[in-house]
């Protein structure tokens, strides 16, 4: 949340405030891009991955795993089919390097190998994504390596283990 202006209006809505940022503010941008049409391609690559990275209704179910997992692994070839059209030769969806938008889905992206694991009922979840989605598994272990990434991620507190607590 941002409040702004003499009359303290608040925004709150995360790629306004990106906007707003980069728009107002000096320094490194947030954008990987000054370009509108980009900015606004940006945005809906992140509206859509978001929708296509958003396991939860997975989770939540009371189907079981085994049925489940076709329905996610759908979604994830959806998903990696949207990262190969971005990123191209890059290691980042937006580019040489992360920014905004790479921020806005390592969440989901993170979380990817325990569900992997979860619902293949597997421990071979990194090979199955290096194997199956070499886009998706590039950025993730780019995020992992770069500066930015070795200092935010945790990826320790999301695990297979904890999918079936919540599941239970």
């Amino acid at each position: 949340m941002i409040e702004y202006g003499p009359d303290g209006k608040i925004m709150t809505e995360s790629l306004d405030i990106v906007d707003f940022l980069d728009d107002n503010f000096p320094g490194p941008k947030l954008h990987s891009s000054s370009d509108a049409e980009k900015r606004g391609k940006d945005r809906e690559l992140a509206n859509m991955l978001s929708t296509e990275l958003l396991f939860y209704s997975f989770i939540m179910t009371m189907d079981s795993k085994e049925a489940l997992w076709p329905k996610l692994e759908k979604e994830l070839k959806n998903a990696e089919s949207l990262f190969a059209k971005q990123m191209n030769d890059n290691q980042f969806l937006s580019g040489a390097s992360p920014a905004w938008l790479d921020f806005m889905v390592l969440p989901f992206v993170m979380k990817l190998p325990a569900y992997i694991s979860y619902f293949r009922d597997s421990d071979d979840e990194l090979d199955y994504m290096r194997k199956e989605m070499p886009f998706i598994f590039g950025f993730y272990d780019a995020m992992i390596k770069s500066a930015f990434g070795s200092k935010i991620l945790n990826k320790d507190g999301f695990s297979k283990e904890y999918i079936e607590s919540i599941r239970k």
